[in-house]
């Protein structure tokens, strides 16, 4: 991959490959992630994909995607250990396919709804800005109508660091939005957030540099983020909340202490697998399957934040059988007195995952980001070697580094 700076904190980056036969861009904006301004970036996303001042209605839009072939364009949010990330994806069949010079109509595509958003019009843009209130609004209510991602959502609230920071936006956030102060965090976007170019495709490389440099050569900005953040409480905090429910759901927050970059951290993948992921997986196949306590129940691991989460719903009766048994399940693996296929099966599962996600557009372009912005040297084949060589010992070591720290129950 080759990378061009454009300017200070403005690179661009070029993987050339034949892999696919479309072109893939991604122009990441970076910045520290803040609860007080958290609210305004989800707005500032969905306002940004709506529309932009050349295409300024939603059949505009789909008329210029369909054009190009039925090109793809959106806008998300990542949030990734301390950073922010609001990224403009745009996939769009190669020109060489249809003799056609699609590739400088993807730039501009991608340049209008980044550079030229519909605020100039003020009309329009206040409507817009409404419609967008309207839908932040939904998107809280799908949540808290939602009692497994209500828990979840609260119980980052409740370890607060950088995992509080992660929790959706409140209705009182909404309330408090000011169309003027979106218009200051997209020019904060624009003038001071760091950006990171991403090309991935058959293309030519001269003609991407060019093509870069006419739309996107931004001054040099300063900034720094990272994409790791260990979050941190130091108590542990225990919870319940009655919403009368039928079933409970109960959600664990365990720090472990280890990050994507740290050097246990294949060994932390292949213990949380072991623990909640697979089928096979001790949470699952006692739990659910030997008890029936519940109908689902798993693990998860947040590499940016070195944090492990189980969850799950449950009658209410069960709630302290569960707690019980999954301490016990924690135990059987820090006291390495596990089976082998376990083990075996949990690695095996996790290198034909890793071996599968090099045939995914979405999971290249995001490798490519952690090697070029955070420089994570670990490609597929290394982070599969490290896969191989974790032993018993490893899975038991990491698993002792579990550290209880939020209890919450919702009945």
């Amino acid at each position: 991959m080759e990378r061009v700076k454009i300017n200070n904190n403005v690179n661009l980056y070029i993987d050339k490959t034949n892999k696919f036969k479309s072109v893939n861009i991604d122009v990441v904006f970076s910045t520290l992630l803040s609860d007080k301004d958290k609210v305004y970036y989800y707005a500032l996303s969905a306002f940004l994909e709506d529309s932009c001042a050349k295409y300024d209605t939603k059949q505009k839009v789909s008329n210029v995607l369909d054009e190009l072939y039925g090109a793809k364009l959106n806008v998300k949010i990542d949030k990734k250990g301390e950073a922010l990330l609001i990224r403009f994806t745009s996939s769009l069949i190669n020109d060489k396919y249809v003799k056609q010079d699609l590739l400088s109509k993807q730039f501009a595509l991608l340049n209008e709804f980044i550079n030229h958003p519909i605020f100039e019009d003020d009309i329009k843009a206040r409507k817009l800005f409404n419609e967008v209130k309207e839908i932040l609004v939904l998107n809280i209510n799908t949540i808290n109508d939602d009692p497994i991602s209500y828990a979840s959502n609260k119980a980052n609230e409740l370890f607060g660091d950088m995992l509080a920071n992660k929790a959706i936006y409140s209705q009182e956030d909404v309330n408090k939005l000011s169309f003027e102060h979106l218009k200051q965090i997209y020019d904060q976007m624009i003038k001071k957030m760091a950006v990171d170019i991403f090309v991935l495709g058959d293309v030519d490389k001269e003609e991407i540099k060019k093509l870069a440099l006419q739309y996107f050569n931004y001054p040099s900005r300063d900034t720094t983020k990272s994409l790791v953040h260990l979050s941190h409480r130091e108590d542990h905090l225990y919870l319940k909340e009655d919403k009368k429910l039928k079933q409970a759901n109960i959600v664990l927050l365990y720090e472990c202490g280890i990050g994507s970059y740290d050097d246990d951290y294949a060994a932390m993948i292949i213990a949380n697998g072991m623990l909640g992921v697979l089928p096979t997986s001790l949470l699952f196949s006692v739990i659910r399957e030997k008890y029936s306590y519940c109908y689902s129940i798993y693990s998860s691991y947040k590499i940016y934040d070195g944090i492990i989460k189980i969850a799950t719903s449950c009658n209410k009766e069960n709630i302290e059988k569960i707690k019980e048994l999954i301490n016990e399940q924690i135990d059987i693996i820090r006291n390495n007195k596990f089976d082998d296929n376990l083990l075996n099966d949990t690695k095996n599962m996790y290198i034909s995952n890793y071996r599968l996600a090099d045939d995914s557009i979405s999971n290249i372009m995001w490798s490519d980001y952690r090697e070029s912005v955070v420089n994570d040297q670990r490609t597929t084949d290394k982070i599969i070697e490290d896969f191989m060589k974790v032993t018993r010992d490893d899975v038991a070591r990491v698993m002792n580094k579990l550290v209880l720290k939020v209890d919450f129950e919702l009945i």
